[in-house]
């Protein structure tokens, strides 16, 4: 029988409790970017703006995270790999990019069309996305106790958010909607945005299987700044 050394055990331990960490942080940042995005649109800015300063700030991040590797030897990627080893590779980190810059922008317009509670609670419905995204693009099986978990998950993140399509207006405390909002425009823009979520984090897992992080990162803020800055032209 494998037995497990001591050193390998507290590395696996620490490994976890990183694990969590970032998970913690992670939900963080995510909380204050929907925040300050909501508190921007709320001052007029368009989601398409929010988008494209949000990319920015993370082109930045991304750009020093690079550069610091790189200038401590401690990148593992030559530099003519950094977009990716093949065109196999890029084909799949364009796609990343494309429905993370989706899921990022669709996010904002919900937020601003909807009650801050509707939008959270359709934007929970993500896993179920992810769910079918890795059935078909990884070829995952699904197990009954796993489809009866994200059922779980997503009716107590309904119940806990309370959305005013279920529970009236005394479950939110905005009760002015826009008018498109109030057309009904806003609700399947949530789930097209939360969609896009559950296909990104598939997508993601897969892509850093084969490629550093920094990699899938860089194609994410590029298509952001890209594809927002062409939406605003368009609109």
């Amino acid at each position: 029988a494998e037995t497990t050394s001591p050193t390998m055990a507290r590395r696996m331990v620490t490994d976890e409790q990183l694990g969590l960490l970032m998970v913690g942080g992670s939900g963080a940042c995510f909380a204050a970017s929907t925040a300050t995005g909501k508190l921007a649109m709320s001052l007029g800015a368009p989601a398409f703006f929010v988008t494209f300063m949000r990319g920015g700030v993370m082109c930045l991040v991304v750009s020093l995270t690079f550069a610091t590797l790189w200038l401590a030897g401690r990148h593992p990627l030559p530099v003519r790999h950094w977009l990716g080893v093949d065109w196999r590779q890029r084909r799949w980190l364009v796609l990343r990019a494309t429905t993370g810059t989706a899921s990022v922008c669709l996010s904002f317009l919900s937020l601003h069309l909807l009650p801050l509670s509707d939008a959270n609670a359709l934007t929970f419905t993500w896993p179920a996305f992810a769910l079918l995204a890795s059935c078909l693009l990884l070829r995952e099986r699904v197990r009954a106790a796993e489809l009866c978990g994200l059922v779980g998950a997503i009716c107590g993140s309904v119940l806990v958010v309370r959305p005013t399509f279920l529970f009236g207006a005394s479950g939110a405390a905005e009760v002015a909607l826009p008018a498109a909002a109030a057309g009904g425009i806003g609700y399947p823009i949530a789930l097209l945005g939360a969609c896009s979520t559950g296909i990104t984090i598939v997508l993601i897992r897969k892509l850093v299987k084969e490629l550093h992080w920094t990699v899938v990162l860089i194609y994410q803020t590029v298509g952001q700044l890209l594809f927002s800055s062409l939406a605003m032209l368009m609109l």
